[in-house]
């Protein structure tokens, strides 16, 4: 933009502004070389709760479960990048498609983070052919393996299962959780004990850069 500056003595100054409502870092010519996008989000649904954060069940005051199932609004943190690529990213979205991190990542504990990929169409802009690619990373506090209550009508003693009397499922106690059938034992158990499948294969999340 180009205006004409006059002074107190009547002379006029000729001035030349050049202005944009860019960030700097955004100007680079090549799409390849422009800056990761960050951005924080929630994704928000409601949960069935059966215990409490003791780990004890949730009951009305004569020990027994409510008429109706217990709910709460909960809440899965999400951290997206957006980042301009060369290439579509396959054989990631194959490899990362049910796999949780190994590691640390960004203070989340092991198995407790997954990842989603999202690629557009092709761009070009100033001859340079890109993808804008979306890593979408969600926070589960509990991880993503299946967990549940350690509950039953019997136990397992060499080899075999004891019935438990009655019709009301005990909590149960593994007393070799790391052995397979038969060398097991399991007995009845006064505290509430859960169990953790590991179903999803955890991978180093340091491949994404990020």
């Amino acid at each position: 933009m180009r205006y004409d500056e006059p002074t107190a003595l009547g002379a006029f100054y000729t001035v030349t502004v050049t202005y944009s409502t860019k960030f700097d870092n955004q100007q680079n010519q090549n799409p390849l070389l422009r800056p990761v996008k960050v951005n924080l989000d929630f994704t928000v649904f409601r949960k069935v709760v059966t215990h409490d954060l003791n780990g004890y069940p949730i009951t009305n005051s004569a020990g027994d479960p409510p008429s109706e199932p217990v709910e709460i609004d909960a809440v899965h943190p999400l951290l997206k990048f957006t980042r301009n690529e060369a290439s579509q990213p396959f054989s990631l979205m194959l490899d990362y498609a049910q796999a949780t991190n190994s590691d640390s990542f960004y203070g989340a504990a092991p198995g407790t983070v997954r990842v989603m990929i999202r690629c557009g169409d092709v761009q070009t802009e100033n001859d340079v052919q890109f993808y804008q690619v979306e890593y979408t990373f969600e926070y589960r506090k509990e991880g993503w393996d299946p967990r549940f209550l350690n509950i039953g009508f019997n136990t397992y003693k060499n080899g075999k299962k004891v019935p438990i009397p009655g019709d009301t499922p005990r909590l149960l106690h593994d007393g070799n959780p790391n052995s397979q059938f038969p060398g097991r034992t399991t007995t009845i158990a006064n505290d509430p004990e859960f169990i953790t499948k590991y179903v999803h294969e955890r991978k180093s999340f340091a491949i994404f850069a990020l």
